[in-house]
């Protein structure tokens, strides 16, 4: 009885053994294409890194540029609210009184 087990069981030993070793063999190969896949997405996401430098950096510029223009206004709204007088508005009244000055120096008599 026990040589008729064994016949039966070799083969099922065998047979689990060699798929064990293949799940090794299957994860040992899954495991070199990742690291090759990942490898080359490095590669590639380098090359790319430097055409896309420009992009991101302008993209972020802008962003900081729309958000200082949001800032800008708001912070003017506050000033008109309060009362005071904007940058713009300060500059216009400067830029008048000089233009006002030139006019008063043709005004005036030859010393």
């Amino acid at each position: 009885m026990t040589t008729t087990l064994n016949n039966y069981a070799a083969p099922l030993i065998k047979a689990g053994r060699r798929a064990y070793l293949a799940s090794l063999g299957l994860a040992a190969v899954a495991e070199a294409q990742a690291k090759r896949s990942i490898d080359a997405l490095a590669e590639r996401g380098e090359a790319a890194a430097g055409r896309q430098k420009p992009a991101v950096f302008d993209k972020f510029k802008r962003a900081g540029d729309k958000l200082g223009e949001q800032t800008r206004a708001r912070f003017n709204g506050v000033v008109r609210l309060l009362g005071a007088p904007t940058r713009d508005e300060v500059n216009q009244l400067v830029a008048s009184v000089e233009r006002l000055t030139e006019k008063l120096k043709t005004l005036e008599p030859a010393k």
